[in-house]
């Protein structure tokens, strides 16, 4: 996804975090942290959100009241160069 970003761009992403133990081994539950690790070279972390746990009701796909927390990572792409991929 980074690729799609042109020089200049800006690269904005809303994640699930862990909440359970489970969720620590499921992917799509991640961390700014983690996150950060992704974003080196010709780009430039901007800002690192997270919320504190909330509730959700009950909806299709999830029948039951359950726990969330979101994150949100913002980031710059500095370099003028093109990719070659």
């Amino acid at each position: 996804m980074q690729r799609l970003v042109r020089p200049g761009g800006m690269f904005g992403a809303e994640f699930m975090m862990p909440v359970e133990r489970r969720h620590h081994m499921i992917e799509h539950y991640t961390s700014p942290e983690r996150l950060h690790a992704h974003f080196i070279g010709d780009w430039e972390v901007l800002l690192t959100l997270r919320t504190t746990e909330f509730t959700e009701h009950a909806h299709v796909g999830q029948l039951h009241d359950h726990t969330h927390r979101m994150g949100l990572l913002l980031a710059a792409r500095t370099s003028t160069l093109t990719d070659h991929f």
